[in-house]
């Protein structure tokens, strides 16, 4: 189990262990159209637990989302917490959070919008929504 704040490449490579990790995701560039390039700073924490099946699926998925915007001013942070939604640092006690994978999208201080264990319509449709309102 991987916990607080996490580089993608070692939590990737962690998950690659799991069933339900998809590599072959392909992401649906056409949909993201109105945040290609995006220059807005935006920071997006993405809040994990390694043993949750969700995460497994979602955050590979996520991140080629998050690759494809292709936006400079993007910062992205994985926090993994345990079953009890926590880790050691408390880095996700900042954030009110009840289930994983939690998507947390802020620009600055003021959060735009969330995703929830899974998209509503897609992770790309749910981002642009958040991202364009």
């Amino acid at each position: 189990m991987l916990l607080g704040q996490l580089a993608l490449p070692e939590l990737l490579a962690h998950l690659k262990n799991y069933p339900d990790y998809d590599a072959d995701y392909q992401v649906d560039v056409d949909s993201l159209t109105p945040v290609l390039n995006f220059n807005k700073e935006i920071t997006i924490s993405v809040i994990i637990g390694t043993w949750c099946p969700d995460c497994h699926r979602e955050v590979p998925r996520l991140a080629k989302v998050i690759d494809a915007i292709n936006g400079k001013q993007v910062t992205v942070e994985y926090i993994g917490v345990d079953k009890q939604k926590t880790d050691p640092d408390n880095i996700s006690a900042q954030f009110d959070f009840e289930r994983i994978p939690t998507v947390i999208v802020q620009d600055g201080t003021q959060e735009l919008g969330r995703i929830i264990e899974q998209p509503q319509q897609s992770l790309e449709k749910d981002l642009v929504a958040i991202l364009t309102q």
